[in-house]
């Protein structure tokens, strides 16, 4: 059973599933075109800069080739069931775009179908699990990050983070999905710097 009701019109992830709507159609056009056109670039920093597992790196680098095209191309852009591999709830430590570490519960929910999206809910925070019976609370104290990870078919895989906890940004993502248990985001904070991309693993 679904942790949170996402077809609401007055539920906690309301205003974010309209702010994504409202805006991803723009970002979804002029991100992918800005991805394809540097796909090897994006690809080699995958494989040199980002920070992972070694196993990780022995494996990405012998699909090398895989990787390019999955950024290339509208064939790594998922399906309705997606996010099925993310279900639950998860804490552990997070490690931010500038190095630092901090530790983090995600509460991340059944994908729902709505309208004609797949909508998973997801809830992040420093302070504890953010659930149901607590995520009015925790918006009113700032105390929880919302997300929603978003499938559709006319856009594929996208995103959205509304951020609270320590400075207020809005957060559009998009993804991509190179085998059924990776997800590679791309996301950009707003207000942000305009040529500054995060990517997410």
């Amino acid at each position: 059973m679904a942790e949170f009701d996402i077809r609401s019109s007055t539920g906690p992830f309301a205003d974010i599933i309209a702010r994504h709507n409202d805006a991803i159609g723009d970002v979804v056009r002029d991100w992918r075109g800005m991805v394809r056109t540097h796909a090897e670039a994006l690809t080699n920093f995958f494989l040199d800069d980002y920070p992972q597992d070694r196993r990780w790196v022995q494996y990405w680098r012998s699909r090398r080739d895989n990787l390019i095209q999955c950024f290339q191309g509208p064939g790594c852009q998922g399906g309705a069931h997606i996010f099925d591999p993310w279900n639950g709830w998860w804490g552990g430590v997070w490690r931010n775009a500038n190095g630092s570490r901090s530790k983090t519960k995600h509460v991340w929910d059944e994908t729902v179908s709505k309208d004609d999206s797949y909508i998973q809910p997801v809830t992040q925070s420093v302070s504890g699990f953010v659930h149901r019976g607590n995520i009015a609370q925790a918006k009113r104290s700032n105390t929880v990050d919302l997300a929603i990870n978003v499938w559709t078919p006319n856009h594929g895989i996208t995103g959205w983070a509304s951020k609270r906890q320590g400075q207020v940004q809005e957060m559009p993502h998009i993804a991509y999905s190179p085998n059924p248990h990776t997800l590679l985001w791309i996301a950009q904070p707003r207000p942000g710097e305009r040529n500054v991309y995060w990517m997410l693993f």
